[in-house]
């Protein structure tokens, strides 16, 4: 790859960080992995936004939708994340969700992220595939605090391809659901200098 093809590249991460911290602060970080290969993007969407639905039963209760739903920003990866134990997850896509902070959850971080990671546990634990099987294992949900900015340019790596814009690859959470949003292209000819694309 030519310094002018990782200029662009880098170009397209960088906007793609900006737009999603601007949607900040973030307060933890939820990793959701699928075992099995789904039959596309669309179907992993639907089992995500179960999953958030889980999440807000299992942290808030019975009474989870008179309570404001947690807010935040996802991103869809295409990339392999490797088990703990060996091999790889065989699932198409994953999801990384940046959670802001909640009124509920407590101010403490350890007792906050010991509840939260419970719940995501229970959450993923409760996705079948077809009806008969685990869609998650016990390895793929990961919870973590969100320390600094470094997460953000982990969860949009795949951002410097040119193809994670024509896709719905970015989502806010919404009601309990992931909505996707538009961001807008990056101009990449008017950030470049001129001796790069002459």
């Amino acid at each position: 790859m030519s310094s002018t093809q990782l200029l662009i590249t880098n170009i397209r991460q960088q906007h793609a960080i900006k737009v999603i911290k601007s949607h900040g602060p973030y307060r933890f970080f939820v990793t959701l992995t699928f075992q099995y290969f789904l039959a596309n993007d669309e179907e992993g969407i639907e089992y995500a936004s179960l999953f958030l639905r889980r999440l807000h039963r299992n942290m808030f209760g019975r009474k989870w939708r008179s309570i404001e739903p947690i807010r935040g920003s996802v991103t869809l990866e295409h990339a392999c994340i490797k088990k703990r134990s060996h091999g790889k997850d065989r699932g198409n896509c994953h999801f990384h969700m940046l959670l802001k902070d909640h009124e509920k959850f407590s101010k403490c971080n350890w007792s906050a992220i010991r509840k939260l990671n419970s719940a995501v546990k229970a959450a993923g634990n409760a996705l079948n595939y077809q009806q008969t099987s685990k869609l998650v294992s016990k390895h793929g949900t990961k919870t973590k605090f969100v320390r600094d900015n470094g997460i953000i340019n982990y969860i949009t790596k795949e951002a410097r391809d040119f193809s994670w814009w024509d896709e719905d690859r970015f989502f806010l959470l919404g009601n309990y659901e992931l909505v996707p949003a538009q961001i807008p292209r990056p101009k990449e000819r008017d950030t470049l200098p001129l001796a790069a694309i002459a």
